[in-house]
């Protein structure tokens, strides 16, 4: 009996996608280079850091996403976290004073649609509740943290979020009941 080994025909449609996300990345790595030193030698406000963070998130999101957590929710709230960062460093180094009220309603949506694609396939997305624990958790704590510091419609918006926060770990809690005790354990390694 004789063994033949023989190994699949590679597609060139799939060698092509490869080879053009090669050079996309090539390009994002020329631009992350570039952009700092243009911005050095022109001047002025910091721009190229909100570049950076831009090719970061586009490197992130579409050209390299994660492998072990990639689900729509992990990665709708990695995309949320970053929209958020993005916000805040253009608020810091281009045009200061409105992201606190950008970034709450920001939050306010991405606990809404997570909550919505968690319990609309409750039945899939239950394996995957630690991202959703950790966006409710850093809702809260940003929401308490700007319920202190700012007043008026900001302060509402952060009242919005603690709400919508809360709501979210009691609807968990309720739903999951003995798996949402054993996740806990499980994750935070607590009796």
């Amino acid at each position: 009996m004789e063994i033949k080994i023989t190994y699949p025909h590679i597609e060139r449609r799939g060698l092509k996608r490869r080879q053009f996300l090669g050079a996309i990345e090539w390009l994002i790595l020329f631009a992350a280079f570039v952009c700092p030193i243009i911005n050095i030698a022109v001047g002025g406000k910091a721009w190229s850091i909100i570049v950076l963070m831009s090719l970061y998130m586009i490197h992130t999101l579409i050209l390299s996403p994660d492998l072990v957590e990639y689900n729509r929710i992990s990665q709708f709230i990695k995309f949320i976290i970053c929209l958020c960062i993005l916000l805040v460093l253009i608020d810091v180094f281009l045009h200061p004073g409105w992201v606190a009220f950008a970034t709450s309603v920001i939050c306010c949506c991405g606990l809404i649609v997570s909550g919505t694609l968690f319990f609309t396939d409750f039945r899939r997305q239950k394996k995957n509740m630690f991202p959703m624990l950790l966006f409710v958790a850093f809702s809260i704590i940003r929401a308490i943290v700007g319920i202190c510091l700012f007043a008026g419609e900001v302060r509402a918006s952060f009242i919005l979020m603690e709400v919508l926060s809360l709501i979210l770990l009691l609807m968990f809690a309720v739903t999951l009941g003995n798996d949402f005790i054993r996740e806990l354990h499980c994750r935070f390694h607590i009796r």
